[in-house]
């Protein structure tokens, strides 16, 4: 009787591993997944003067007088800024350098357009919106004496911004 209380028991184990791995292989329960992306990108501060966007000389001192000046003189240029960011911005730093600032000087004539910027309804802050452009005059100046002859003068103007506080308005 231990042998045939033994095949029984073997069958019983056998039909339960056989049921299980039927039902287990025929059941499984629904499942799912979900995924997203997306990209988000910051705005930019960007300046451009006289259109000059490849970093060719941004200043051509090619007008009426600008050759062969003499003591006293003044050559002047048109010079524009453009904002041409995505973002409103705040002029913080305009100057103007001369490389040979012992014979000429230099001015640029829109230095306050720069700092007062746009003020407008709701917005506290006089900034410059996207697209802002502000045109003017830069003119050099042959000052020094008899040691200036033949002299020559490269001109550089810097402007710097930053993001308004108020960046969309």
């Amino acid at each position: 009787m231990g042998t045939a209380r033994s095949i029984a028991m073997s069958m019983v184990i056998i039909t339960a591993t056989v049921t299980a791995a039927v039902t287990g292989a025929t059941y499984a329960p629904f499942t799912g997944e979900g995924n997203g992306n997306g990209n988000v990108k910051g705005g930019t501060v960007d300046v451009v003067m006289n259109d000059n966007v490849n970093d060719e000389q941004t200043f051509v001192f090619d007008g009426p007088n600008c050759e062969n000046l003499a003591q006293g003189e003044s050559c002047s240029e048109p010079f524009s800024i453009k904002n041409a960011g995505n973002l409103s911005i705040i002029y913080n730093l305009v100057s103007v350098l001369d490389a040979n600032d012992g014979c000429f000087s230099s001015a640029l004539d829109i230095e306050a357009a720069l700092e007062a910027g746009d003020p407008e309804d709701g917005d506290n802050h006089d900034d410059h919106n996207e697209g802002d452009i502000h045109s003017g005059t830069l003119t050099t100046t042959l000052d020094g004496g008899q040691s200036c002859e033949n002299a020559d003068n490269e001109v550089t103007v810097l402007v710097r911004a930053r993001q308004s506080p108020s960046p969309h308005d």
